[in-house]
């Protein structure tokens, strides 16, 4: 099994995914997705914007087959 840490955003309104970045977990992140349990619903009322956002590379697109967005969907 190969983790996958993915950031990402679901507007059910137009059910638009955005996937903010993704990457291979790190051993250390593979060893504490085993030990700890992630919450239900996490807040984001305190969130401030990355001051470098201008500074990030270009953005693309991809095209998600229907079974991940659907994962993606259940996640929520």
């Amino acid at each position: 099994m190969k983790l996958l840490i993915v950031c990402h955003s679901y507007k059910e309104n137009d059910e638009t995914i955005r996937i903010f970045s993704s990457r291979k977990a790190t051993k250390k992140e593979i060893k504490e997705y085993g030990e700890i349990k992630m919450r239900k619903e996490y807040d984001f009322s305190k969130a401030k914007q990355n001051p470098y956002i201008k500074k990030l590379r270009k953005q693309i697109s991809i095209r998600i087959d229907m079974d991940t967005i659907n994962y993606f969907k259940k996640q929520v």
